[in-house]
């Protein structure tokens, strides 16, 4: 019997309840890795501004969510994964731009929740209800591989 048939048959025995669990299970791991794989593009993305990349080279899209990453991960998790002074030249940057970058869809769709003018203004992102689940996911990976780096840095 091949792999595809064994799969068929075990599928139909299954009730309709382990079914849809198995079904949750693969969903949300696919989230998951969906989420890993973001994160490491926006932990690459900060190591790049950290390095002193400007912030005329990166889309407004991918701006906006370094700001709402830096925020959850700074608000929720006791994490920075940029300095204080990259935080507020990023805050400003923004707000002196908002117009544009609102317009670029920076951070992508809802940013005009969390893209507020007086939190740039202030330099904070301390609401955490203005994210998205994604954002809010990606960062709990974003504190993970920065961390892990911050580890292998300090070992050598």
């Amino acid at each position: 019997m091949t792999l595809m048939k064994q799969r068929h048959q075990h599928k139909a025995t299954l009730t309709k309840e382990e079914n849809q669990r198995e079904i949750d299970t693969v969903l949300r791991k696919a989230a998951e890795a969906a989420s890993m794989n973001s994160a490491e593009v926006f932990v690459e993305a900060f190591n790049e501004l950290s390095g002193g990349k400007p912030f005329e080279k990166f889309s407004w899209i991918r701006l906006g969510n370094l700001y709402a990453l830096a925020c959850i991960c700074y608000y929720q998790h006791d994490f920075s994964p940029t300095s204080d002074a990259m935080f507020d030249s990023l805050c400003l940057y923004l707000l002196e731009n908002l117009d544009e970058a609102l317009a670029n869809r920076a951070g992508g769709l809802g940013a005009e929740k969390y893209l507020d003018e007086d939190m740039l203004a202030a330099g904070s992102g301390y609401d955490m209800s203005r994210f998205s689940n994604w954002l809010l996911d990606v960062a709990d990976f974003v504190e993970m591989i920065m961390r892990r780096q911050q580890r292998i840095e300090l070992t050598g």
